[in-house]
This record gives structure tokens, sequence and C-alpha cells, in this order.
């Protein structure tokens, strides 16, 4: 472990914090902020000395965009879910608690939740705010947030979430079909209703017992209009959350959170012991188990499919060459699924005729594979195999592995399958995954008519070094509140 980087990169700063700062655009309104309450905040205490902690995390898949609603892969959820809340989260069983939510009222009818926020939770001082200083959070911001969502310049991740959400539909398609912003005659979602600054009301199509888990999801994190409005800052480089650690900066492949001291209670709404978390992605996988087993990483939350084939036995266990080593983590479930895109510009027919002799026991897989649309074999393969049949991008190892496996065993030497940098499926791609973690699919459950699915248990590895790492079958979150590392790999900055 580099020891003087360790210590070197990061010092503990106390904040004396004076003012909280009003937002910058329309209909963002700082309330609460009185000088009483100005006063109650107060310059924050000086911290006493510590023993400084930082943990080095190995990822299998990039975090390439930090907007919520710009999350494409299971590595970017688990390290967002510590930079923004909801207004629910999940706790290491999966049981549904309250966040930036105080408390919940429920209708007779189970149609309206009416939620108290609790304003005693602020956002990450930045540069954003005109003074640099994080506001409260507000009501107004769960609705702006939320119906951001629907818009037509961002995915549709989290639309699903809220489509029993009354007038959310008819919002969505009025943002994504009218084109002419001028012509859209629906100003927003008439299903949320800010009742002040404090109180917001959803109001439901009919009853769905999941909705507080749907608002816990990362894709319904809560964040500032400011850091959308000001010039030359997004969510995606310069996110701004309420978690307890934020963000610090980025370089090259590795993204540096530090825990947030800048207000003067001294927490959030969880107060991990460590001071920073440094998140490295690594293009290979063997790259990524190199600098684990080097000591220049401390956890790998998830482990990708080569790595479980040397470090796990049949049994899912540790091999015993890694026993004394390593400490083994369960982290819930990943779904991939495999898709035919019919397009005129592929030989589909023989691409289906080859591929209708697969089955479930001729694949190397590191999960549950089952076939729910079988490919019937024809009685003639048409044409000859085309060289390449395209795939669309994906940074799932586990995807990868899939499709390599098909291809080693029934693809070649006739053809094989090109993975295209393109992301979503176009005329030329043949085949096409999407991916998925278990919570979100039964949530919204990913499109219908796979080929192939497969469902894979994650597992982590950490060295012993590191305690308070929880198994948990919530794939989609890190649970760091309990986490240390050994004093020999710390120190006072």
């Amino acid at each position: 472990m580099n020891t003087l980087n360790r210590y070197y990169s990061l010092f503990l700063i106390t904040t004396f914090t004076f003012l909280a700062a009003c937002g910058s655009g329309e209909q963002v309104r700082v309330v609460d902020d009185s000088p009483q309450n100005i006063a109650q905040r107060g310059p924050a205490k000086a911290d006493t000395v510590e023993t400084f902690m930082q943990l080095n995390v190995g990822l299998i898949e990039p975090v390439d965009n930090m907007d919520p609603l710009f999350i494409n892969n299971l590595s970017s959820k688990r390290v967002l879910s510590l930079i923004y809340d909801g207004l629910f989260t999940v706790d290491e069983s999966g049981s549904v608690t309250q966040a930036i939510a105080r408390n919940v009222t429920v209708s007779d009818d189970s149609l309206s939740y009416t939620f108290n926020i609790n304003t005693d939770i602020f956002y990450h001082d930045s540069d954003v705010f005109i003074s640099g200083i994080g506001r409260r959070v507000q009501a107004a911001d769960i609705k702006w947030a939320f119906e951001r969502t629907a818009r037509a310049t961002v995915p549709d991740n989290a639309s699903e979430l809220l489509m029993n959400v009354e007038g959310y539909q008819d919002y969505f398609e009025d943002q994504r079909y009218i084109y002419d912003s001028e012509r859209r005659a629906i100003e927003g979602v008439s299903g949320i209703q800010v009742v002040n600054s404090q109180t917001v009301r959803f109001r439901l199509i009919e009853p769905d017992p999941n909705f507080t888990k749907k608002l816990a999801s990362p894709y319904l994190a809560i964040y500032p209009r400011e850091a959308l409005q000001i010039q030359g800052k997004t969510l995606k480089t310069s996110p701004v959350g309420t978690g307890a650690l934020r963000f610090q900066e980025r370089n090259d492949n590795t993204l540096i959170l530090i825990r947030d001291e800048s207000r003067s209670n001294g927490k959030r709404l969880s107060s991990p012991r460590l001071n920073r978390i440094d998140f490295t992605y690594f293009p290979r996988e063997s790259q990524l188990f190199q600098a684990f087993a080097a000591n220049d990483l401390d956890w790998i939350p998830e482990i990708g499919p080569e790595t479980k084939r040397v470090a796990l036995e049949g049994n899912n266990s540790l091999s015993p060459g890694y026993n004394s080593q390593y400490t083994l983590h369960q982290n819930g479930e990943r779904r991939v699924h495999v898709y035919f895109n019919d397009t005129r510009r592929a030989n589909m027919a023989w691409l289906k005729n080859r591929l209708s002799a697969v089955t479930l026991d001729s694949i190397a897989t590191s999960g549950d594979l089952s076939i729910p649309n079988p490919i019937e074999a024809a009685d003639s393969a048409g044409r000859g195999a085309d060289e390449q049949y395209y795939v669309t991008y994906t940074t799932d190892p586990y995807a990868r592995m899939l499709l390599t496996s098909i291809q080693q065993k029934y693809m070649v030497p006739d053809s094989e399958f090109a993975l295209t940098d393109i992301r979503t499926p176009i005329s030329r791609t043949a085949v096409y995954t999407f991916s998925n973690d278990t919570y979100h699919n039964k949530l919204s459950p990913l499109k219908s008519g796979a080929w192939l699915q497969m469902v894979t248990s994650g597992y982590g590895l950490s060295h012993l070094s590191v305690s308070g790492i929880p198994d948990t079958d919530i794939a989609w979150k890190l649970f760091v509140e309990n986490i240390t590392v050994n004093e020999e790999q710390t120190g006072t900055p």
C-alpha cells in the first residue's frame, strides 16, 4: 500500500460554517435559514486527532457519469449510493428505511403519500452555490429532480419507477414526443405536489406496496437544481448530493471521495469511520486482481468471472490457497439478458439457426442460465455466415464472458462476435445485452423477449486488514459505515 499517497493526498479540514446560501435557480427558494437557524448551526468544533483511514477499492466497471439519471452499470450505482441520498434507502437486509424523508403519512386508500423531509440535511459545500456553502434540502428539490427524469435530454432509467404516479406518464410523453418545447402543454407532474418547503405529496394511480422501495433507488437520488444551472457545471463531473461522502476529484481512472465534515452537527444520515475512499477502475480484470494481490487495493466489492474461476471453489467458497489471505463477501445478484436484433443488415437466419443448438449445460458461465425464448432450428441456414456479427457495447464483464463462451462453442471458425463502441442497438447490431441487479429488476423488469437470461451471485474480496464489510443481498449499494482499515495501513494525516 502506498502509505505516502494515503497521508499526503488528503488532510482533515475543520470547516467553520457561518452562512447558508440561496440557490440561483428559478423557483429554488431557501427557507428556514433565518439568523437564528444560522446561529444554531454555528462554527464546527475542531475535530479531535483521529486515526486517518483510507480505503482503496477496485471496480470491474467504469464510473463515467456521476449524474444519477445516467447510471449505466452496477459499479456506478455503488459509488453514487455514497454521494447521494434519496427519500428512502435500504439497509443491509434490504429493508426500506427513511433517508431524506423524516416521516410518511399514507392515506386510507393507499394512493396518497405525504412526506415530511428532514430539513437538518444539507447539500455538500460546492461552488454551484453562490457562497460555496451547501443549503438545506427542500421539498421543491424533490419535485424538480423527479420531473427531470421525464425529460427527453436524460435516459429513461428512472421513469418506469414513477409511471404509477398520477400525471407522470402524460408529462413523460409530452416531454419525449413533442419536440418543439414551446408546443408542450403539460407543465409538470400533477401527482407530485409541494405542500410547503418541508412537505411533498405524491398521488398514485393505483396502490403500490413497493412504492417506498422504488423511492430508495439510486436513480431517484435528490440533488439541487443549482448543480445544473451553473455554466460549465454538470452532475456528470461535479456531483452534489447529501451523502456521508462527497466527491473530491478524479485522477484518470480513480475517483476520490472524502467524508463530509461541513455540518456543525458533525453527522450525515450515516457516519463512516473512513476519511477517504479511492475507487479505481481497471480495464482488464487481470489487472484488477494483480493490483489487489499486490496490496494496492483493499477491497473489490464484486469480482469478475475470471477472478471467480481462480479464487472460488465450485461451492463458492475461497480456494484453499486464498483462505489465509483474503476474506470473501456476498453482495447480491446481477442479471444479464441477451437479445437478438432482427436487422436486415446481418444474416440473422444463419445466426439463429446456429445458436438454436445452445443448451444450458454447453456454455461455461458463472451463474444460473435460462433460455426463456428458445430458437427453433431452421431447415436451411440460408446463405453462409457473416464474417462478424456486431454486438452492442457493454462494460459488464459477465455479459462479455457469456458472449465469448457462446462464440467459442458455436460460432468459430465460421464467424465471430464483434463488440462495437456503440451503446445502443442500431441497424447493424445483431445481438445486444441489458444488465441489471435483481433489486431493480423486480421493481422495473428488463424488457421481455430475451433469448438468454443469466443470474449471477456477486462476491467480493477484501484483505484481512479490512473489517466491517457486511454480507448483503443488495448489489447496488455499498455499506461502508462500519468499515475500518488496520492500523498498519493507517496513520494520522
